[in-house]
Formats: C-alpha cells, structure tokens, sequence
C-alpha cells in the first residue's frame, strides 16, 4: 500500500513540473454602487503587492480588466473618491478560468477632510448592509477548503459558531438549539424548497446536497435577529447566489468523485452583449456502477441533479437572469437486525424538487431601483414500505405521495436618499398547490388508513420595508418591520426589527440586534385529518397559530490586524405559540420535530427559551493558511405539559470547533504555481436528548416503544470527530487539475445517538454518529 502512495505522488508531482513558461490569467469585472446598482466610473483597481505593478481603472459600464495576472492567490483593492475603499483578498487565479468579480461599493458619510478615517467593510462581513449581527459570508473557495464539507455549503456551516451537524450523517443545520426545520433556503432572492435528495416532507437537510459548488457565488449565513426582507424562518436563514457565466469565452469543468459524475460550461450567448450562460449536470456514481453491475446490494442510492443560469444585461430594459435548479432521486433499501441476516422492513422511496425562476433588475435614476422576481418550484416524494410483525408476517406500514407547486411573485424597491440614509421595501405573493395522498398504519399492524387525500391551494403575502441610517461611517442604524398572511387558515404575525452596530474605537465594535421571526407548519400539518381508536376529526390543525420566536441578540467585534478577527455574541430567544400536543399526544412539542408534519391535534399552547453565548477566533486565508476556533455554550429548553422547563431534543449545551488549513506552492523554482493544500476539523459536540427505550411494552409490541413519561430526559453520548482534507491543484496552459481526498471522522468514532429495539436479538441497540466516510475526487478545468 505504501509503494502505491508514493508511486502515485511521485506521478502527480512530476505531472505538476510539466508545465512550460510563466502562467498567467486575466481578472475582469464590474464595480457598481451598493445602494443603487449605478455603474462607478473611473474607480482605481490595483493587485496588491504586484511586481511589477498592476493596476486599472472602470470604463464608462464600469468594467475592468487585468491582464497577465500570475496565477496563485492575489489581493484586489478597489478605491474611488467618495467611497470606502474595498479589498477583495486572496482571490485563486487559476490557468483554466478567468476570475471574474461583482464588485459593489458603500458611499462613505464622512468628509474629504477625513478621508483617512474612512470605514472599511470587514471581511468575512455579509454584503447585505441591513445586517448587524449573526450573520456571515461565505465563499466557495471555502466550502471547497473546509475539511469534511464535501463542497457543501451547509456541512461547511457547521464550522461557524453556534452551528451544530446532525451526528448520524444528514446535513441538517441546526441552530443555536433550534429544530433544523426553522432554516429558510433561499436562492437568487426567492425562497426555495429544501435544496438535499432524499428528504422527508418538511424537512430542511439531507444527506446529499443538490447545490453543485461550481455554480455558487459568494453567498450568506444567518444564524438570529434577521434583517426585515428574510421571512417565514425562526432559526437561521441560508442565502445562495448563483455565479453568472464567462461572458467572453468558453470554459468548462468535469469531475468524478464517490458522490457523483459531473459536468459543467459556461461561456457567452449572441442574444446580447456581455450575456452569458452556465449550467451544471451530476449523476450518482453508485447509480453508474450499479448500472454496469459493478455493484450489487440492497439500497443503492440513485440520484441526478442539474443547475443553470442565464444573464442578459440590455440596453435599456434593464437587466435579466433566468435560473434553475432540481435533483430526482430514489432508493430501494431493505433493514436487517443486529445479526443482519433478518430482514426486519423494506421501504421504496423517490423524490425530488426543482425551481425555476426569472428575476429582473432596472434602474430608475441615479437613487432607485426595482428588482423584479418570478419563480416556480415544485416538489414530490412517493414512498411505500412494509414491516414483519411477531409471527414474522409482513404487513404495510405506509404507502403515501406528496406533490407541491409554488408560484411565488416579488418585488422589492431600493431608495438611495442620502450617503445617510436608505429605505428598503418590498412584497411577496406565493401560491402553494398541493396534491396529498397518505396511508399510514397506526395502531394493530394490520391495516392502511387514510389521513390525506386532498388536493387545493394555500396563500400566503409577506411583505417587508426597512430604513438604514449612518449618521457616521462608524454607526449603522437599522430599523424594519416584516409581515406574514396564510390565506388557508387566516393567519399572520407582524415582525418588527432592530439592529446597530456602532465602531466605538478603532477596529473595536458593538453589535445589536433584535427581531420577532415565525415560519409556517408544512401544509400537510394543517390539512391532515385525524384517524385513530376509532376517532375521526377532520383537520384537527387547519387553525393553527404561527409558530414564533423573538430574538435578542448583542455582540462584540475585534479586528487586531487585517487577517485576524475577534467576536462573541450572547443571545436569548424566546419562542412562543408553539404547537403542543392535546390529550393523550401532550408529551409532544414542535421544537423537538425536525421533519414529517403531525397528524394529531395540537395546539399553540407551548413555549421554548434558548439562551447562550459564542466566541469565535478567525484568522483569514493569508499567507497560505487560515484558522477558525469557535466555542458554543448554550441551553436550548421547552416546557411540557406540566409546565416544566426541560432540555430540548438538539440541547447539547455546548460545542467546539478547531479548523485549520495551510497551502503550499510547488512547481519549478522560477514559477511555483501548482497548490498541496491541508486542512483538518476538530470538534468535540455535546450530546443530545432522546426519549429512553421502553423495553417491557417494546417487547409486548414487537417494535421500539419509547417512554413518553421520560421526553428527551435521557443524554446521548458526546461527538467526537476528526476531519480531513488533501488537495493538489495541478495549473497547467490553459488547463487546471485538482485531486482532493475529503474524509469525515478520519478516526471511525461512533458515538451512540438514539436508542431502538432489535426485535429478533430481543435487546436495545443504538444509532451511531456517521463513521468513517471519504470522499476521493479529480476535477479538471479547461
């Protein structure tokens, strides 16, 4: 096996030298005005620290380019009179693809007299200027860097403080101690259905992300007290943009990796001048080998996904761009027992989601603007399963489809009063058909009933207005409110927001923020009827409240050099009408639910409280390595039915993150241009909640049967993992080559999780957190 490894790097080094010349690419781009999307004429660009010196200047559309640029990382500073200086650092230029930038400016409130005091935007800092606190920007260098995310943005999440994985292996993002159904996905500024194959109605994570890297630009993370445009969420909020495309020449980009086949171009379209397309495809590299029969088990995951993105400025029309993104896949699996030679259940299980959308942007004078939106999504998921029972017959447990599509309508209107001064204001109109059908067993093992079959549509209006004020260059004021209407049970919560962030000294800053926030039950929830112990009522939940959560939040920020940040933030949310079970289901809380919806009656009696505080120490790329230390301490409760306070499902009351990661040149000593790069996570997370095992009746029942006077009184054992990342970029004429080994738990730790019963060995057995998982990959960029 040694002499394998060594065969290999010995091929892969040489392959790096084979290189001739100096390589070099071009950087190009745009620099616009933040507030009002004018093109900025005449702004300085310069690569730092070039040798020789490289610089330019905006023509009149407010492009630039840099030629012969080496390749490596570089540093772009962006200044222009009036305006806070911005730098853009250690961007990757590589030999295969041009590097282009979306570059947007903030007006500076301060006078030429004190021009040297001018703010500076922070990095790691969101673009959206009405955020002031628990928010953070993210790349996709990044999400391709963070050991064990797989180039998923929501794995590489769960480096960020207050942000904890699910153990068992699904990217689920939950925060702060909240549920992972409060996230909010959007993309291009539209809500989204759940981005993940393999997903459960009313689910918000999954185990395969659909979202390709390839396609994502620099995108954004909110974990409390958001701005006032981000609705129908109580617990984070995930804001994805697609990157537009080469609009000057072609490139392309394939991989194979253990997730999947993939390919991606990109390049310019004649329908207009500097339009551009992209467009990526994937298809599970399980479902290729199993095609060939190279692979033959039971529960071979079978998945497609495909993405794109259209961009055509005009004229004097304004500017458009058409996107899309959907997967499909399914799974046939059959579950043994602990001895794993009894099939104990068999499921089939197929679904998928896709979204299309148009979004149109105009200026209107040199202070507004209108964004104009359009999209439609869809969804469904049909899965059939069966069970063994005590004489080892099979029966049915469930057989259900459910099938959405969402038309949504927005528009959003930006007013630039002053360099002071900024009002926000905008609207969403959503139409949700759905088409349920769903037969479960409940009881006696015996029989299908039907609690869905139905099929209608629900409304919903959001809408939204938000004032920024900057009375100086260090104090920024935010002040909004936003507000929701569900037609199908005549609903709504009125948001009010707050938030200030305030430069007391140099590269020291306070933080503050504070907002009410609610998000809607899947409709399944309110529309399900209630069929058992010869009970029937008719859509127990139809009149539900909406579920919401007031947060408080306040911060501090320190930036001891341009590479090193400092913060911590303490926060308490407060979580109230909160759907609770009634009656002989009053053991059950939503804040203990991540996916699926409820079929018995509920009622919005119950409360949550989640309190903590988080540090974090960042140091960013440069000088070929980078650092992230966070540390979470946090108590996430809920009261039950006897009114006591108790920890919730996801109350690990604490975690700890340590990433790293260093990058090396390699290549002939005149032009190092090739990349070894390592990383490696550490976390250590505390355990969760669960609901212990009874054994007696789980016995009497033949199945696992949980004591429910015991709700999550029970701790599962603490998450230790160990992540690793190996990558080699090979930059050769005109062509880049990447080999990457990602591997999550490098060391095989299985912590056990959730108790269940194995009905044949008649013993308690446990779920583990994921165990040793990698992922081998090579891309080339052309």
């Amino acid at each position: 096996m040694k002499t394998i490894i060594t065969t290999a790097l010995i091929i892969l080094v040489n392959f790096g030298y084979a290189s001739e010349g100096k390589l070099t690419q071009t950087i190009r781009g745009k620099v616009i005005d933040e507030d009002t999307r004018q093109s900025i004429i005449g702004a300085n660009i310069i690569v730092l620290n070039s040798e020789p010196f490289k610089g330019t200047t905006t023509d009149l559309d407010g492009n630039f380019t840099l030629i012969e640029v080496p390749v490596g990382r570089v540093s772009i500073q962006i200044s222009f009179l009036g305006y806070e200086t911005k730098t853009m650092s250690n961007l990757v230029v590589s030999s295969a693809k041009e590097l282009i930038l979306d570059v947007s400016m903030v007006e500076s409130v301060t006078t030429l007299k004190a021009a040297e005091i001018l703010a500076v935007k922070n990095r790691g800092e969101v673009q959206n200027e009405m955020a002031t606190v628990s928010a953070r920007s993210f790349s996709v260098d990044e999400t391709g860097r963070y050991a064990g995310s797989f180039n998923d943005p929501t794995r590489m999440a769960s480096a960020f403080a207050g942000v904890v994985a699910d153990a068992e292996g699904n990217n689920d993002v939950r925060v702060r101690g909240n549920s992972p159904k409060g996230i909010l996905w959007r993309l291009e500024g539209m809500e989204v259905p759940n981005p993940n194959h393999f997903v459960a109605e009313g689910a918000s994570g999954g185990p395969i992300s659909i979202l390709n890297a390839d396609m994502l630009d620099n995108s954004e993370f909110y974990t409390g007290a958001f701005p006032a445009e981000y609705g129908n969420a109580f617990s984070g909020v995930f804001d994805i943009s697609f990157r537009k495309g080469n609009n000057q020449q072609h490139e392309f980009a394939a991989g194979i990796s253990a997730l999947g086949v993939d390919v991606t171009a990109e390049g310019p379209l004649s329908i207009g001048k500097n339009a551009s397309y992209i467009a990526n495809y994937r298809y599970s590299s399980l479902a290729i080998l199993s095609d060939l029969g190279v692979v033959d088990f039971g529960g071979v995951p079978k998945y497609q996904d495909a993405a794109f993105k259209v961009f055509v400025p005009t004229e004097n029309a304004g500017t458009f761009s058409l996107y899309g993104m959907g997967g499909i896949n399914g799974i046939a699996q059959e579950y043994y027992d602990s001895s794993e030679t009894n099939v104990l259940a068999r499921g089939d299980f197929n679904s998928g989601m896709g979204v299309a959308g148009l979004n149109h942007f105009i200026s209107l004078g040199k202070k507004a603007y209108l964004k104009s939106s359009a999209a439609v999504s869809t969804t469904f998921s049909e899965s059939i399963g069966s069970f063994k029972d005590e004489n080892n017959e099979w029966y049915d447990s469930y057989d259900d489809s459910y099938a959405t599509l969402n038309t949504r309508l927005a528009t959003q209107l930006n007013y630039k009063l002053s360099s002071k001064h900024k009002i926000q204001s905008g609207i969403v109109l959503s139409n949700l058909h759905y088409d349920y059908d769903g037969d479960y067993n409940f009881e006696d093992g015996r029989g299908l009933i039907n609690i869905l079959s139905e099929a209608g549509d629900a409304q919903s209006l959001q809408a939204y207005s938000q004032w920024k004020y900057r009375p100086t260059a260090n104090l920024d004021l935010n002040i909004g409110f936003h507000h929701i209407y569900f037609a199908l049970n005549d609903k709504h919560s009125f948001e009010p927001r707050l938030g200030a962030k305030w430069g007391f000294a140099p590269k020291h800053y306070l933080t503050a923020g504070a907002g009410l926030h609610s998000k809607l039950e899947p409709i399944a929830t309110y529309i399900a009827d209630y069929k058992r112990d010869a009970e029937i009522q008719k859509s127990p939940n139809e009149d539900l409240e909406i579920m919401k959560a007031a947060h408080a939040v306040l911060g501090y920020e320190f930036y001891p050099s341009s590479v090193w940040k400092l913060k911590a933030e303490t926060y308490y949310q407060y979580l109230y009408d909160v759907p609770v079970g009634v009656g002989n289901y009053s053991f059950f809380s939503s804040l203990n639910q991540n996916e699926w919806f409820i079929d018995f009656p509920k009622e919005n009696a119950g409360l949550g409280r989640n309190y903590g505080i988080e540090f974090s120490a960042e140091r960013f790329f440069s000088k070929s390595w980078y650092a992230l230390t966070t540390i979470s301490v946090y108590q996430a409760e809920y009261q039950d039915e006897f009114k006591k306070w108790k920890s919730t499902r996801y109350n690990g009351n604490y975690t700890v993150n340590l990433l790293a990661g260093k990058e090396f040149t390699i290549g002939k000593k005149k032009d190092k241009t090739n990349i070894l790069g390592l990383s490696a996570k550490l976390g250590y997370i505390g355990g969760g909640r669960h609901t212990p095992l009874d054994l007696e009746a789980s016995r009497a029942s033949f199945s696992t049967e949980l004591d429910r006077t015991k709700m999550y009184e029970a701790e599962s054992e603490d998450i230790f993992f160990l992540n690793t990342n190996i990558y080699y970029k090979i930059n050769q004429a005109k062509v880049t080559h990447e080999f990457k080994l990602d591997i999550q738990n490098a060391t095989n730790n299985l912590a056990k999780v959730r108790p269940y019963y194995d009905e044949y060995a008649d013993q308690v057995e446990y779920t583990t957190q994921l165990g040793f998982l990698p992922n081998l990959s090579y891309r080339i960029f052309f």
